[in-house]
């Protein structure tokens, strides 16, 4: 008996690849073993800066963005493409002047 359904029609490429063309935010998860983890999936280009506010407390947002920045596995441009860039490309309309 096949205990694991055959889910080829749904990921035809397997899961890993599915997971591959996602879009990840780093809400509750800009631990440095996360974002490790994340980016060891997929291209920075599919992380995206996440914040859930205003429903997760202020201290959510402010450790968000400290574990971002003390992230050493990424780099100056590759944390502006999570902070702003990325979301910008996949929501043109939507841009903000800075």
């Amino acid at each position: 008996m096949n205990v694991v359904p055959n889910n080829s029609f749904q990921a035809p490429q397997g899961a890993i690849a599915s997971l591959k063309r996602l879009y990840y935010d780093t809400v509750l998860s800009a631990a440095p073993f996360a974002l490790r983890t994340l980016k060891e999936l997929v291209d920075p280009s599919h992380i995206l800066f996440g914040s859930d506010f205003p429903f997760a407390p202020e201290i959510v947002t402010t450790q968000t963005v400290k574990g971002l920045r003390s992230f050493d596995g990424v780099g100056v441009e590759e944390l502006i493409a999570i902070d702003r860039d990325n979301a910008a490309r996949i929501f043109p309309g939507n841009r903000i002047a800075l």
